[in-house]
């Protein structure tokens, strides 16, 4: 014992984890030292095994990650992703406070995740959870409107993608290229060896890419023919309200369109009628795919919430969105309650919606208007139109005008009374003055509207 430090403890050789220590005795811990850890049960041990897990053994399965796949981090995701999804698709204004919350997530998974592969520090499973949850529908779509945006295609992100917003532009298509680089670059067997837990890996019958992005269709194996029409019939029931719904407006359709199927015509006809079908479309059905891929092999590993930094920051990094997507619950209740089948459930009398989901039977003002207006998707929200004027019948219009507004703030044409030109309408609330939209929607399809007396 000559040779052992007792004025600390644990017993130690003076030498011992010195730089350029070669003997034996400076290098291994001595059984005082392992003693000294008081691994005592099956748990401890285990958390010692994980500190540094072999790669030839997979005796634990997969060692935790709460960073990257704690259960507080995994919902955390999903409602980021789904409330930010909402908010694009029905108040994209709102989206501006909770954007760089949103990349600061997105970008931290990727990043780290690269960090974690250098120095090799994760597995190949946590590795390609941290790119699903990456790449989330919610990713797809902003990527998407910012390509559209920078080829100067109108889109309902203007307010976050349009002019003079080159640095979030840039900041959103680099995703896509770093992510797939990443993804490739985990996909490549030669690139094994810089993954921890290789022999883990057969878990995932060495095919993790796959067998992790066709998760919920793994959940089918082994079943019987009647689940497996049970999981897959809310599909097939999307599909028959597509084919009912394209059916119903086929005179809307093909109205002024030779084409066999305009693609972007059935799309707007089938949302601005039928806006619950667009809401399992882009936003429910996408969401519940990509969350049961990452829950599907979430089972592989062990993970556990602590309160440490990384998971506390994926939880509030959430936060923005949530709010902001809690504010829409008033619009909320009105547009559940005008949507098609809960008027067939309620015994409702249907309406005929107008472009951009604006129901209401009467307005007294612009005010008004907005503050009432339900749900919808606005695709052209932040898009300036021009307001030419012109004189209806006998009256004098004023000269040309272009007015920087919203599209949803002209009143559909079923909210003002039937006008004979050279008589005056019979509200008197309303100014005679006729006004025509120009721009992505013809005046057919618009209609003509009044303008409240100021």
């Amino acid at each position: 014992m000559s040779g052992l430090d007792t004025t600390t403890f644990p017993d130690r050789p003076s030498c011992f984890g010195q730089p350029g220590a070669t003997n034996m005795s400076c290098t291994v811990p001595s059984p005082t030292m392992i003693a000294f850890l008081n691994i005592t049960n099956a748990k401890t041990f285990t958390q010692f095994y994980c500190l540094n897990p072999p790669a030839d053994s997979c005796a634990y399965g997969y060692c935790p990650n709460p960073d990257i796949a704690s259960p507080a981090v995994r919902v955390a995701t999903y409602i980021q992703a789904v409330a930010f999804s909402i908010l694009i698709l029905y108040s994209p204004d709102d989206i501006v406070e909770t954007l760089y919350a949103q990349l600061l997530a997105t970008y931290s998974l990727i990043i780290s995740a690269i960090i974690a592969i250098a120095s090799v520090q994760l597995t190949r499973l946590h590795a390609v959870f941290a790119l699903g949850a990456a790449g989330s529908p919610l990713s797809l779509y902003l990527i998407l409107y910012a390509v559209r945006s920078s080829i100067g295609s109108a889109n309902r992100l203007e307010v976050a993608f349009g002019t003079g917003k080159i640095l979030n532009r840039i900041l959103v298509l680099v995703m896509l290229p770093l992510w797939a680089a990443v993804l490739i670059f985990i996909a490549l067997p030669s690139q094994s060896w810089r993954f921890q837990q290789v022999a883990c890996d057969a878990i995932l019958q060495n095919r993790p890419i796959s067998r992790f992005y066709y998760g919920p269709f793994t959940l089918l194996m082994g079943r019987g023919v009647g689940q497996i029409i049970l999981i897959v019939s809310p599909l097939f029931a999307l599909a028959i309200a597509w084919f009912i719904a394209i059916y119903l407006q086929r005179g809307q359709i093909w109205k002024r369109s030779n084409k066999k199927f305009p693609y972007p015509r059935v799309w707007r006809c089938v949302v601005d009628q039928y806006p619950f079908i667009q809401f399992c479309t882009v936003i429910l059905f996408p969401s519940v795919y990509w969350i049961v891929t990452l829950e599907a092999d979430s089972r592989f590993s062990r993970e556990y919430f602590t309160p440490t930094y990384g998971q506390l920051l994926a939880i509030f990094a959430a936060v923005p969105a949530l709010v902001q997507t809690a504010l829409l619950a008033p619009r909320f209740v009105k547009w559940l309650n005008d949507l098609t089948w809960v008027r067939l459930i309620t015994m409702r009398r249907p309406v005929t919606r107008m472009p951009r989901h604006m129901s209401m039977s009467s307005v007294d003002s612009m005010h008004t208007l907005f503050e009432s207006m339900p749900l919808r998707h606005e695709k052209y929200a932040s898009e300036p139109v021009s307001l030419s004027s012109a004189a209806g019948g006998t009256y004098t219009s004023p000269p040309p005008v272009t007015v920087p507004i919203s599209r949803e703030s002209v009143l559909p044409a079923s909210l003002t009374p039937a006008v004979t030109p050279g008589v005056p309408p019979a509200d008197s609330h309303y100014s005679p003055k006729l006004y025509s939209v120009q721009g992505q929607h013809s005046d057919e399809e618009l209609g003509h509207v009044y303008v409240p007396k100021q």
